[in-house]
């Protein structure tokens, strides 16, 4: 027996070169035909990408509402509602039906078109079509989607320094791309002109990765920034490359001053040219305080996509959910759509925003003050989490950080020879006693 199982195993998997499944095939000619741009953005890999609709699944769905139905994967009792521990079944305030099942790989429908609303609501300028978001686990699990689709080994992804530590292991460990750094700032403004000239340079298709509100430096582009980042990008694509651009949009609606770009910068690139390819990354983590429940969306749209075109891309991209995870929390989108739908919801929202942007006018305000300006520099921020203070030379911010925790019991993030500094996470009373902690042991250290 295990001869032969080894003899059918090499026969079915000898082969160096990937077989594309029919339904795959079927999927790339729609975008080689309605939008070759987007089609030539995609690795081998994301060519490779479809959702099965036959198969197991497909044989499911047919099989929904029949009389006796020994279809499903999961355990029913005889009352036919999904069997459960009772533990868990009273700590969580959700039909046993909303809360146990499988959500399936796109995720609840009425959530994506719940979210899909929401995001036109948010973003008044996104005026045209785009893909139905596909509900990710997380938008660290949108990311690792993009690179599925869209990354070769040595691909070049650009993006602004400094940078979340965590995109390195997602695009470089994950999928064998290379991170092209750009400075974020030219003087106190956006470096615009870096982010022209980094597009310029890459030969072959061009990948941009911007994240605003900014992890870790809390910067958001002002209003005339988001035109012309838009611009550079539009200018580079009317000259012949193809252009994706991914956003991540984690820290979305925290923008604290008035001449910041208050939408999403999808909502600029979305329609802008026929050759730029947007993906949007977001959901309910940090928007909507839900860290731990999981729910992300990924949402592509591109200038004179078709529906065809846009269906394509979210089925590869619910393609990829069912051959990683399967599908999402279905009682963590439950959750979150029940929430949305709630009448407390935007008054909640509202709540915690008002005491973030509290929380960054004080503390902004103390860093800018004289006496500190000896140690360190505070970073252009206006909006996010996070501020980034830039110590001063001579300074290591690793031994700032070890000297905080172990001789001021404060906790810091070090990042090469920046500070960074969660004041999402720092009551308001003892913002001014942080601050004076790190110019005491800066001062130590001199």
């Amino acid at each position: 027996m295990a001869a032969i199982i080894e003899n059918v195993c090499r026969v079915r998997y000898s082969s160096a070169v990937p077989h594309t499944h029919p339904l795959a095939t079927k999927a790339n000619r729609v975008l080689e035909t309605n939008a070759p741009s987007v089609y030539a953005l995609l690795s081998g890999r994301g060519r490779e990408y479809y959702f099965p609709v036959t198969g197991i699944l497909s044989q499911g769905a047919d099989a929904d509402g029949t009389e006796i139905n020994g279809s499903i994967g999961i355990a029913l009792g005889d009352d036919l509602e999904p069997m459960r521990l009772s533990d868990i079944a009273k700590s969580i305030d959700l039909p046993p039906r909303q809360a146990f099942p499988y959500a399936g790989a796109y995720g609840i429908k009425t959530l994506r078109e719940e979210w899909q609303a929401s995001m036109k609501r948010k973003n008044p300028s996104m005026t045209f079509e785009t893909s139905l978001p596909v509900v990710t686990a997380g938008l660290t699990h949108g990311l690792s989607i993009v690179g599925a689709l869209f990354l070769e080994a040595g691909d070049h992804v650009h993006l602004p320094y400094p940078f979340w530590d965590n995109y390195a292991m997602t695009f470089e460990t994950g999928y064998g791309a290379e991170l092209e750094t750009f400075p974020l700032y030219e003087g106190e403004k956006f470096n615009v002109a870096g982010l022209k000239q980094a597009l310029k340079q890459e030969k072959g298709k061009k990948i941009l990765f911007l994240n605003f509100p900014n992890n870790p430096t809390g910067y958001a582009p002002r209003k005339n920034e988001a035109k012309e980042i838009a611009e550079a990008v539009c200018d580079i694509a009317a000259q012949g490359s193809d252009i994706l651009v991914i956003i991540d949009d984690a820290y979305f609606g925290f923008v604290f001053e008035d001449d910041v770009y208050p939408e999403s910068l999808f909502s600029l690139f979305g329609n802008l040219h026929e050759r730029v390819l947007a993906v949007k990354i977001d959901g309910c983590t940090k928007e909507d305080y839900a860290w731990g429940l999981r729910v992300g969306f990924i949402t592509f749209a591109g200038k004179g996509l078709t529906q065809a075109a846009l269906d394509v891309l979210g089925d590869k991209a619910a393609g990829v959910v069912r051959g990683t995870v399967s599908n999402a929390s279905n009682a963590s989108q439950h959750l979150l759509l029940k929430a949305m739908r709630s009448p407390n919801y935007q008054k909640d929202k509202r709540a915690g925003f008002d005491t973030m942007h509290v929380r960054y006018q004080k503390i902004t305000a103390i860093l800018r003050q004289p006496k500190f300006q000896t140690h360190m520099k505070l970073l252009p921020c206006n909006a996010g989490y996070f501020l980034c203070l830039e110590l001063r030379e001579g300074l290591d911010a690793e031994k700032i950080r070890q000297k905080l925790l172990k001789e001021y019991s404060t906790g810091v993030i070090a990042l090469d020879r920046f500070l960074r500094i969660a004041f999402s996470s720092v009551p308001e009373a003892p913002i001014e006693e942080l601050c004076e902690r790190v110019l005491k042991a800066c001062e130590d250290e001199m």
